[in-house]
């Protein structure tokens, strides 16, 4: 289900979600099309102008749950290994990615018994 952040929410980038398959861009279009909502050309981070290129996965900070939503970013929000903590700016289009569940679920299994 989409969820619509507010500017000044906060996200931060999981670590590791390079593991899902691709197409997280193509998964936040079709979740979008419900609400006519089309990928933006630019980057949902607050003040940033760079181009909406990478459907990334981020938490939301003011959601209490595992699931992971995908948002429209640049390059630069969307670093292959890190934990980058930004606001977004007004009515971005989270989508929630299920496929990211299991991921998150497993990890955290695993961590715990290592």
């Amino acid at each position: 289900m989409p969820v619509y952040l507010r500017s000044g929410d906060v996200v931060k980038n999981i670590l590791g979600s390079s593991v899902l398959p691709s197409g997280a861009r193509k998964l936040w279009e079709k979740e979008a099309c419900h609400d006519n909502v089309v990928w933006p050309c630019y980057c949902s981070a607050y003040n940033c102008r760079g181009a909406a290129v990478d459907g990334g996965h981020v938490k939301v900070y003011s959601e209490c749950m595992w699931t992971w939503f995908i948002i429209p970013v640049c390059k630069k929000h969307n670093p292959p290994r890190s934990e980058m903590t930004f606001s977004v700016t007004a009515k971005t289009l989270a989508v929630e990615d299920h496929r990211a569940d299991v991921v998150a679920h497993f990890r955290s299994w695993d961590h715990h018994f290592r």
